[in-house]
């Protein structure tokens, strides 16, 4: 467990309930189905009718979390949930399940239609998109568009940029042209679809978004998309496709599902919300950041100030443990956090106090760390490092750099070090760059960053790791 070491300042566990949730990384791509394939256990709400053939009780606020995420979702373009006919959703038992009976091609994961969804997923923000948007235009237009809305609402598939960075730096140079059948077949394409009509809502509003649907029938040739675009929009095709993609910093789709959150206090251990979302927040005023515990060996979380889109991303990945610890420095915001994929459970253990990267190695606010855990010491490009007092127990540790460069680089005398005190006989054992270094780390040890920088990431850090520790090795 992770602790500041402040007398005794402690971030307690709290237990955590249990939850049935499923989370798409890339977006199951779309198509279109029609029909119910089995009745299975029929749960409903004020907006949906759900069937799945899963033998565990139903996540309690699944239904209700469906009813809010089509409401919002009805705001922006004009879908009016009609209760007599409710949305129909289809969550199969499993992958094999879902290929052997569901009415989707093999190749799709989930699908839509306009009676509903069908998907291995417990929730599926990208189909259901699908599904209020037929419910609520009636029609289904071209790839680009389909797909493009689609995205644009849900944000799946979504990938991380570097900060101010222009969305066609990553997405391989898309040209529209090709892409106007869209259909399955580019995570890029469905990325860069999404930001153009991100962007053309966010500019002329969902209702212009409306009109060009009605008018881009599949099969339509690119120019005469060209000239239905132009009788909508006051500016041409090629000038809207640059806009969306030539902008550092552009949204790439409309957040505000996965915006929507609550204050994480200190102390609380959460796991994520029955739509596979933490909708949790904390808030960085005065402090240096936080400490933060994943559960679950390979996943991962997304930390992003929801007020400044154009902010830099934190990721903050679960390492080769059970659970990892992330000391994560953070400028001022309020970080909202985004499963990617969904860790079993996050604890807020701590605020890192002002102190405890101090510029001076002198005895102070320290951190303590669990040998069983791996731990992050995730360090912001540009900003100045100099001592970390932490307490280890006298354990064995594997460390290594990742992503860091320091005075003198590539030569190892200003690497970063690992020094049992900090006065003038400290002994120190120095941590290159590409290799794990064996470390004792005792209580009142030092990690030593002074001159040492981050490099500038998609991450958004550079990182100091170390591995679960073992008993020291007693001395000759």
């Amino acid at each position: 467990m992770f602790r500041v070491n402040d007398r005794g300042v402690d971030g307690a566990r709290v237990a955590d309930g249990r939850a049935l949730l499923s989370v798409v990384l890339l977006g199951a791509l779309s198509c279109e189905a029609g029909g119910g394939p089995f009745a299975g256990t029929v749960s409903r709400s004020q907006l949906f009718e759900y069937h799945d053939r899963v033998d565990e009780p139903l996540c309690p606020t699944l239904l209700s979390l469906l009813d809010d995420h089509a409401r919002l979702i009805a705001g922006k373009i004009g879908f009016n949930p009609d209760p007599a006919d409710p949305i129909q959703y289809f969550k199969f038992r499993d992958d094999g399940d879902f290929r052997a009976s569901s009415p989707c091609p093999p190749e799709n994961g989930s699908c839509a239609s306009a009676s509903g969804v069908y998907s291995e997923y417990f929730f599926e923000p990208h189909e259901l998109a699908h599904t209020y948007l037929f419910r609520a235009w009636g029609s289904k237009p071209t790839g680009l568009v389909a797909e493009g809305e689609a995205v644009a609402l849900s944000c799946e598939p979504s990938s991380l940029a570097f900060p101010g960075a222009r969305p066609r730096d990553h997405l391989k140079n898309p040209a529209w042209r090709d892409l106007l059948a869209l259909y399955g077949n580019s995570t890029e394409g469905y990325e860069a679809a999404g930001y153009w009509i991100t962007y053309l809502a966010g500019r002329y509003g969902w209702q212009s978004v409306r009109e060009l649907n009605e008018r881009a029938r599949p099969g339509i040739s690119a120019t005469d998309f060209e000239r239905e675009f132009a009788r909508v929009y006051p500016i041409s095709m090629d000038d809207a496709w640059s806009a969306a993609l030539d902008t550092p910093g552009a949204a790439p789709c409309e957040n505000d599902w996965r915006c929507m959150s609550t204050p994480l206090e200190v102390g609380t251990r959460v796991a994520p919300e029955c739509d596979g979302q933490l909708h949790r927040s904390i808030s960085v005023v005065d402090q240096a950041g936080v400490a933060l515990t994943l559960g679950g060996v390979g996943t991962e979380i997304l930390l992003h100030d929801c007020a400044n889109p154009a902010a830099a991303t934190y990721e903050l990945t679960g390492g080769g443990a059970e659970r990892t610890t992330h000391l994560a420095a953070l400028p001022p915001g309020t970080y909202t956090m985004f499963p990617a994929p969904a860790p079993k459970d996050v604890q807020f253990s701590a605020y890192l106090p002002s102190t405890y990267d101090s510029g001076s190695c002198a005895p102070g606010v320290g951190v303590t760390i669990d040998p069983t855990e791996e731990t992050h010491v995730d360090l912001l490009p540009g900003a100045p490092n100099g001592w970390i007092q932490i307490d280890g127990g006298g354990q064995d540790y594997l460390a290594e750099t990742v992503n860091l460069t320091w005075t003198g680089w590539p030569a190892p005398a200003g690497a970063p070090a690992v020094c049992d005190g900090c006065d003038a006989s400290a002994n120190c054992v120095l941590l290159p760059a590409g290799q794990l270094t064996s470390v004792t780390i005792g209580d009142g040890s030092f990690l030593r960053l002074q001159g040492v920088s981050a490099v500038t990431t998609i991450s958004g850090y550079g990182q100091l790791i170390i591995h679960p520790g073992t008993q020291a090795s007693p001395g000759p």
